[in-house]
């Protein structure tokens, strides 16, 4: 599979004219962010797992590739439905469906499975300028038939309230090596840190306004980041065998690794009533249950949503009022 030439083009237009043009310029209110120019991908949507390792079988087998006339990873969480970033789908205010699905595999020449897809569905409050709301959902044409150790959806977290920051966290996709170097054959993936949040806000203070719906990721020698080949792919905190979906690679600045500044992520905690809402509404619900922001209002601690949906056979304890335990059978 190759990126499109003509999206190859514009995005190489784009670093040539746009940015090395601009090197000393003050950062636009809109979105185009100089000398430390935001790098979302919208062109060729390739992000780049730098000081990463290549991922073994069964490692991630959430991952997923989307790819047409852009080129974007994404998180399986059920057998039709995929979770990725807004601005993998869309650009310019036009939402794009031509596009397949890739999973099951390592290798981004061959995937053992292949779908088409059904629909697209971005949030509807995503702004392409600010980076708000990145997120969509992706919908399959033909759902996995069987999930197995090389194809598995993610777990969502089971709370709004975790903030992770200081945990070791794990991002992955088909990033560049290094910054417009050779994009891998091979899935990468990469160990962060979740930076704190007032820390990252300030970096990006003069560039981009980080929100509550953000979280940020990286190391303090800065020798590792997801960046190019990565955009819309998962953010995973692993506890034991257990691991659950944080965020989702929205954007950094242009080179990767840049000291100073995490690459940002979509936090998925601030995301999941509309997760589990949406993917409803399309007619592919989640089996999944969240604690609400407030489960012990008038001392009813309540739960929405179905079933929750743990990968492999392990426990998980929630504290929110009271420890609730869940145990997978399968």
């Amino acid at each position: 599979m190759t990126v499109s030439s003509n999206r190859v083009f514009a995005w190489s237009f784009l670093l040539a004219f746009g940015i090395s043009s601009t090197c000393n310029a003050v950062p636009e209110p809109n979105g185009r962010r100089v000398p430390l120019v935001l790098q979302r991908n919208v062109e060729s949507k390739v992000s780049k797992i730098v000081g990463g390792y290549p991922a073994s079988e069964g490692e991630v087998p959430w991952q997923v590739a989307l790819y047409g006339q852009f080129f974007c990873g994404g998180t399986l969480l059920s057998s039709d439905v995929v979770l990725t970033a807004a601005h993998c789908v869309m650009s310019g205010g036009q939402l794009d469906t031509d596009f397949k699905v890739g999973y099951g595999g390592l290798s981004l020449l061959n995937f053992p499975f292949e779908t088409a897809v059904k629909q697209v569905i971005t949030h509807e409050a995503y702004n392409e300028n600010t980076f708000q709301n990145d997120i969509a959902l992706v919908i399959f044409e033909n759902p996995v038939q069987n999930f197995t150790n090389l194809v598995y959806p993610a777990n969502l977290p089971v709370s709004h309230n975790e903030d992770y920051e200081g945990e070791e966290v794990t991002a992955s996709g088909w990033e560049r090596l290094s910054f417009e170097g050779p994009q891998p054959e091979q899935l990468q993936a990469v160990q962060l840190k979740v930076s704190p949040q007032e820390s990252c806000k300030n970096a990006y203070m003069a560039i981009v306004d980080i929100g509550n719906t953000m979280i940020c990721a990286g190391v303090e020698e800065f020798s590792k980041d997801s960046c190019q080949g990565d955009s819309g792919g998962p953010l995973v905190k692993v506890i034991g065998n257990y691991s659950e979906l944080i965020g989702i690679t929205s954007f950094g600045v242009e080179g990767c690794a840049v000291q100073g500044y995490p690459s940002v992520y979509t936090r998925v905690t601030e995301y999941l009533e509309w997760i589990v809402d949406t993917a409803c509404a399309a007619g592919s619900c989640l089996e999944y249950e969240y604690v609400t922001d407030d489960p012990c209002e008038d001392g009813d601690c309540t739960t929405n949503g179905a079933t929750l949906n743990v990968n492999h056979s392990q426990l998980i304890i929630l504290q929110s009022c009271i420890y609730l335990f869940f145990i997978l059978v399968q």
